[in-house]
């Protein structure tokens, strides 16, 4: 069977819905020492792909996006 090729739509859908996944764990989490494999985990996904997910969707990495989160959460408070 050949499967039809991943559209970029479709590629940038499922990119998007890791980053969700990874970010309401991170938000979750901020407090407590996380890394990308963890964070990963939470995602079901690789850390390479994680990476690639938050670098397409977010335009960075995932140690940099959970450093933002956590500053933004400290100017908060």
């Amino acid at each position: 069977t050949v499967l039809p090729p991943v559209e970029a739509d479709d590629a940038l859908d499922g990119a998007a819905t890791l980053v969700r996944r990874a970010e309401a764990f991170m938000a979750a989490h901020l407090g407590a020492e996380i890394g990308v494999a963890d964070i990963a985990q939470s995602a079901a996904a690789t850390a390479r792909t994680l990476e690639r997910a938050f670098r397409r969707v977010r335009n960075a990495t995932v140690v940099g996006h959970l450093r933002t989160m956590r500053l933004d959460r400290a100017r908060q408070e």
